[in-house]
């Protein structure tokens, strides 16, 4: 039951790109990858494996998760970009001058947040490069065990502790592998530990106190420390998410409930990706950048479009991914 908190963590994105808030993206981002760790540990276990047909298989399903929503967004990027080539975002983007740097766009591999001549059309798509290197550390022996898990994470936790110490500029605590590692162990720690935090939290209590202590934690920001203290809390008030709603079972919760938390979790990913194209659009439309007015104006068009990639790009892939995911489970058990 994680749609509905994936699809908050996508508006906590606009935060900042459209609204003009700093510290509620990288927040959101650290949590979708602690998320994504605990989810992909999760199926490689339960349905795919680690063997050489299951993480193929698991690939390959991760594979028609990106892109097909992603590449029609990137064409029509190219487009809005095209003919609005000045954006008045802070975000550094524009086209790629040749078919290799389209090729790269498309690939997304290797896209990092920290190259100084990147050309990118989804400025932000970075972070699904390191969704994707994970997904392949996961399935290569990352997730296989909790002692490899508690290995990580401590390495990955004394990494951060070091980075913090020697007060190393955000970029390098945020936006690389080195980084992401922790909130990926931390997500991998939660699946192999996920039967002692269930009998810890109780469900229904926690998912409504995580969320108020995640706000709550933005009281870091008038201090000036959003982007230390602040920011490895929210990964603690994250895990903690995270945590609880694993022990949430599907029969507790209403049948509607259970259809919206479905819906907004498929737009949540589209979300993310459209958001930009629908901000520069606004900006052309005379709306002023990074202000109240610019939000919520592209709030019900950036769910809009959303909708339509999930339905035209996502939807018609499914029953594949399910081909994919069900054979594989029948192979492994």
């Amino acid at each position: 039951m994680f749609g509905c908190y994936r699809y908050l963590l996508a508006h906590l994105v606009l935060v900042s790109h459209l609204l003009g808030y700093s510290w509620p993206g990288p927040y959101a981002v650290f949590s979708f990858w602690a998320l994504s760790g605990y989810l992909m540990t999760l199926v490689l276990h339960r349905t795919y494996g680690f063997g050489p047909r299951g993480v193929l298989s698991y690939l390959a399903n991760r594979a028609l998760r990106i892109y097909p929503a992603y590449l029609p967004v990137l064409v029509l990027s190219g487009v809005v970009l095209r003919f609005a080539p000045e954006t008045p975002f802070s975000l550094v983007v524009s086209n790629p001058a040749d078919f290799w740097g389209w090729l790269h766009n498309a690939a997304i591999l290797g896209v990092h947040f920290d190259h100084p001549h990147r050309a990118l059309s989804v400025p932000f798509i970075w972070s699904v490069d390191i969704e994707l290197w994970f997904y392949a550390g996961l399935a290569l022996g990352l997730a296989r065990s909790q002692r490899v898990a508690v290995v990580w994470f401590v390495s990955s936790a004394l990494y951060a502790v070091y980075l913090v110490l020697i007060e190393e500029e955000f970029p390098v605590r945020y936006g690389n592998l080195a980084a992401a590692s922790l909130p990926y162990s931390i997500g991998a720690m939660i699946y192999h530990h996920s039967g002692r935090l269930a009998s810890l939290l109780r469900a229904r209590t926690h998912v409504v106190a995580a969320p108020v202590l995640y706000v709550a934690n933005a009281a870091w920001v008038p201090f000036g420390a959003a982007f230390v203290a602040g920011f490895y809390v929210s990964l603690g008030v994250t895990a903690y998410v995270i945590a609880a709603l694993a022990t949430l079972r599907a029969s507790a919760v209403p049948r509607w409930f259970a259809r919206l938390d479905e819906l907004l979790g498929n737009l949540s990913y589209p979300v993310f990706l459209c958001h930009f194209i629908v901000g520069v659009l606004l900006a052309v439309a005379g709306l002023e950048v990074h202000s109240a007015e610019m939000f919520w104006w592209a709030l019900l068009p950036v769910n809009g479009v959303a909708l339509l990639i999930h339905l035209a790009a996502e939807r018609p892939v499914e029953r594949l991914r399910d081909r994919v995911r069900f054979r594989q489970a029948r192979v492994l058990g």
